[in-house]
């Protein structure tokens, strides 16, 4: 097993492991790859990921989260914010995270604004109320993928990179 220590992040330090999975085939263990280790996705330094949620706490774990995976994070703590946010960081933003119970509008409201800012937008939709009845329009090319609060690290990390290399 392979561990080293990241000392150049004050927040996050991390112990990697290397995985070994059984070949189907000949039986030999072969390594797993890890997302960062595909060639399909985003290089995270040069994209922007748009958090918006009205809980600072959430914010802040998403935000530090996220920005241990490398990528460049912009925070909305309202609605309002967060489509100023996409309208003035349209063509870095990859991903919206986005609370679907915000104080303005609902985050289906604030998500079809969105929609018309930039239709092909990368969506995944937070709640801590559970998988509500999330209806969007057939002709939407808006991707998007559901995320139950409280979530791990793992969880977010799996849904985020999904969405963004599909």
């Amino acid at each position: 097993m392979n561990t080293s220590h990241n000392q150049s992040s004050p927040v996050f330090s991390r112990t990697l492991f290397d995985t070994f999975v059984p070949d189907a085939q000949s039986g030999n263990l072969l390594r797993a790859k890890t997302p960062d280790q595909t060639n399909n996705h985003p290089h995270p330094g040069s994209n922007h990921i748009l958090v918006a949620d009205d809980e600072a706490a959430v914010r802040d774990i998403v935000a530090r989260i996220l920005r241990a995976c490398r990528f460049q994070v912009l925070i909305a703590s309202s609605d309002p914010e967060g489509l100023k946010l996409l309208q003035a960081h349209s063509d870095s933003i990859v991903a919206v995270l986005l609370d679907l119970t915000m104080p303005h509008m609902s985050g289906m409201e604030t998500l079809r604004l969105m929609e018309q800012m930039k239709p092909e937008l990368r969506v995944i939709l937070m709640s801590g109320y559970g998988n509500q009845d999330i209806t969007l329009d057939p002709s939407s090319r808006t991707l998007t993928r559901f995320i139950q609060k409280p979530f791990d690290v793992l969880e977010l990390q799996t849904a985020l990179y999904e969405l963004i290399t599909s």
